[in-house]
C-alpha cells in the first residue's frame, strides 16, 4: 500500500510535529461473533496492541503486545489493513502520528500467561465496539472488517487487502 493510500485519522493540531511511530493491533472476532478489545485506564477502549520496539516485525509485536493486554495467545495472524492516527493526549508521552498496521487473528485463551493490571479484555459486539472505541484509526478497522465479513457472507468477492486473503475467526474463547 502506498503512503498516500493510507487513510489519516484523528486531529492534527497546529504547530505540533508529529513523528511516526509505527503499532500493531489485532482483529479477532470470536464464535458468536463478537470482537476482542481492551478496557484501558481512564475509560479507554482500545483494539489489542501497540507499539513496535525498533526492528521489531509487526507480527512479533502482535504476539507480544496481545499476550501482555489479553492473555490470550496469539495463534495465527494475517496483514489486513493500514491506517495514520494522530494521537495528542498521551500520558507523560509527546504527541505521535502513529502508523496502525491491523491483522487479523486467531487467539487462544492461555491460563499461564497475565495480562497487565490496567488492561481488562472484553469480547464485545461490533456495533457497541464501533460505538466506544477511543480511536478513529480503531474504528476504522473494525468497520472495514465488518464490511468484508458481510461481503464474504454474501458470496461477493473480498475487498482488496493488504496480503490478506480472508478474515480470521479466533477459536473457541476457552476463558474460564
Amino acid at each position: 500500500m502506498d503512503y498516500e493510500t493510507i487513510p489519516q485519522t484523528g486531529e492534527r493540531l497546529p504547530g505540533i510535529v508529529y513523528p511516526e511511530r509505527p503499532s500493531v493491533y489485532g482483529l479477532a472476532v470470536n464464535a458468536a461473533g463478537r470482537v476482542l478489545a481492551c478496557r484501558r485506564s481512564l475509560g479507554r477502549l482500545v483494539l489489542p496492541g501497540g507499539g513496535l520496539a525498533p526492528g521489531e516485525r509487526a507480527e512479533d509485536a502482535l504476539v507480544r503486545e496481545v499476550a501482555e493486554e489479553t492473555g490470550y495467545r496469539v495463534v495465527s495472524s494475517a496483514p489486513f489493513m493500514r491506517a495514520r492516527q494522530y494521537h495528542n493526549h498521551r500520558i507523560a508521552k509527546p504527541p505521535v502520528n502513529k502508523l496502525c498496521h491491523f491483522l487479523t487473528m486467531e487467539v487462544a485463551f492461555d491460563p499461564a500467561i497475565r495480562p497487565e493490571a490496567d488492561h481488562v479484555p472484553v469480547w464485545l459486539e461490533p456495533r457497541e465496539l464501533l460505538t466506544a472505541l477511543t480511536f478513529e484509526s480503531h474504528r476504522l478497522a473494525v468497520e472495514t472488517l465488518l464490511a468484508a465479513s458481510q461481503r464474504d457472507e454474501g458470496g461477493n468477492d473480498a475487498p482488496q487487502r493488504d496480503d490478506a486473503d480472508g478474515v480470521a475467526v479466533v477459536v473457541e474463547d476457552h476463558r474460564p
